[in-house]
């Protein structure tokens, strides 16, 4: 499972490639992710999260 990180990972296709390498026989991959926002706006976004949880951006 992956919640919210997507859009942080610089190859997701690789990332997403290699979770649904590893799954056993009839497993399930969740995803789940957001829209990035403006431009503007990422930074702040990405700072505000930093603070929430800062071993998620270590």
């Amino acid at each position: 499972m992956s919640r919210l990180a997507f859009h942080h990972f610089p190859n997701p296709k690789r990332c997403f490639s290699e979770m649904a390498r590893v799954l056993k026989t009839g497993g399930k991959l969740v995803v789940i992710d957001m829209e990035a926002a403006e431009e503007a706006l990422r930074n702040t976004e990405n700072e505000i999260e930093t603070l929430r949880d800062p071993l998620a951006c270590a």
